[in-house]
């Protein structure tokens, strides 16, 4: 796997059982195994960096030398329309 020498964006998933869901026994069992060694073996096959200590990160994926590019939600938001803009005119969509 290679990461452009500019750097790369980086983001944090996040997971939460929603106020009042219909099946809240089921949501806590799933957020459960996504916690366990087997969903985080299963995400670190995929290219993703595990949150437990005892699974390691993919072999191709790089640690700290990757340069690391902040992403501002309120950036994007200001600059949507000027980056889909670029997008359509680089892929003539």
């Amino acid at each position: 796997m290679t990461f452009p020498r500019e750097g790369a964006a980086f983001a944090v998933d996040g997971m939460a059982m929603l106020h009042g869901a219909p099946e809240p026994q089921l949501a806590a069992r799933f957020m459960e195994w996504m916690l366990g060694i087997h969903a985080q073996q299963l995400l670190a096959s995929m290219h993703r960096i595990p949150l437990r200590s005892d699974v390691a990160a993919g072999k191709d994926l790089p640690g700290s030398e990757i340069k690391r590019i902040t992403f501002s939600d309120a950036r994007a938001a200001r600059e949507r329309k000027h980056v889909v803009e670029l997008w359509r005119e680089a892929t003539g969509q």
